[in-house]
């Protein structure tokens, strides 16, 4: 034989072989980004409802972001929908129109996760661990994204203001 291959040079081998082995998914999950960070999460929200990041609910956030990565609604990820829509670093500046359109309709995960996302904001209603929960029906989105609607348990005034025309400034 050429070389003699010793037990203790076996041992050593076979030892760091392992190692690596199980070391390299660390490293993996490590170097993939599974969550986004609240403000990157806020900014997606701003790109794809309109709305502007001072006007979205750090709170509302929280949950919706939580929400969609422990049960999400397709194979699409938060960070990878992030990622495709080339959403800039800072904040106010939002990707082209096209770049949006394009990403959200060429790929049906990136559409159903980003439609989840919208409908979470405007409607209020997003899933948790026991079942389907309204997040708070009085201040969802839908209202303040028309401009002129309000929840049903509100009242604009006194009994018969609906016959009234409203005033425009």
């Amino acid at each position: 034989m050429a070389g003699k291959y010793s037990r203790r040079d076996f041992i050593l081998t076979s030892s760091l072989a392992f190692l690596a082995a199980g070391i390299s998914p660390v490293f993996y999950s490590c170097a993939r980004k599974k969550n986004l960070e609240l403000d990157e999460f806020i900014r997606l929200s701003s790109v794809l409802t309109g709305f502007k990041e001072s006007e979205l609910d750090s709170k509302l956030a929280i949950v919706y972001a939580i929400s969609l990565q422990d049960y999400p609604p397709s194979k699409a990820t938060l960070p990878q929908l992030y990622k495709d829509l080339k959403i800039n670093a800072d904040p106010g500046i939002n990707p082209d129109p096209e770049i949006i359109e394009k990403t959200l309709f060429s790929n049906q995960d990136n559409k159903i996760l980003s439609d989840t996302l919208i409908n979470y904001w405007m409607s209020g209603v997003y899933k948790a661990k026991d079942g389907i929960k309204v997040s708070n029906y009085q201040e969802m989105y839908a209202f303040k994204a028309t401009g002129y609607l309000i929840p049903n348990a509100q009242c604009r005034g006194k009994f018969g203001f609906w016959a009234e025309k409203p005033v425009v400034g």
